[in-house]
């Protein structure tokens, strides 16, 4: 079976039933440069998902991709708060990763009295999100956003994706052109 590095617990499950793959960084790579880490390891690839919320296609209302535009990763954390008040039966070990708010401010540490008050407290959660009101709705976000700085249509992504990673890896060819020195996958041939 394959190693599994740096995953986010949901990821890790699945990586490790898909046992030819090897996930290094699965989240917070939002950049080529980002997921450099993951390739020494043998990294099978990147999951990459708040650069793509903030794409011009995404359905993330433009309030909130602006916020996570101006955020930065030592403002976001991991939390069930938004499951709780949006009354989904999401298992605990698996959070989301937002942009902090007076939501998560008030009730991050409290999930018990977030249930207790679930029938107050997710009416104001429904109207927020339909006024883009991000200091209580969820603007969902890695660690890694101080790397996007710009609302890009999603094929302008992947081609920046796609050059940056090629670029990167041609850099670290040997200077005969010989592939990569790093150890490959367990299962890889």
């Amino acid at each position: 079976m394959a190693e599994v590095g740096h995953c986010c617990p949901s990821c890790r499950r699945w990586w490790t039933r898909s046992a030819r793959y090897r996930c290094s960084r699965p989240a917070g790579s939002p950049t080529a440069a980002a997921s450099r880490p993951a390739w020494p390891l043998g990294a099978s690839g990147v999951l990459i998902g708040s650069r793509f919320y903030a794409a011009v296609e995404s359905l993330a209302a433009p309030a909130g991709r602006e916020r996570m535009i101006r955020g930065s990763g030592d403002a976001t954390l991991r939390t069930r708060v938004f499951d709780i008040v949006r009354q989904l039966p999401w298992p605990a070990e698996f959070t989301g990763r937002v942009l902090r708010n007076q939501f998560t401010d008030r009730w991050h540490r409290d999930e018990q009295g977030l249930s207790d008050a679930v029938d107050r407290e997710q009416p104001r959660y429904v109207a927020a999100v339909e006024q883009a009101d991000f200091e209580t709705a969820a603007v969902w976000a890695g660690e890694g956003i101080d790397l996007i700085r710009d609302v890009a249509p999603a094929g302008e992504i992947v081609r920046r994706l796609v050059a940056e990673t090629g670029a990167a890896l041609a850099r670290l060819r040997h200077g005969d052109g010989a592939e990569p020195s790093w150890p490959r996958a367990v299962g890889d041939t």
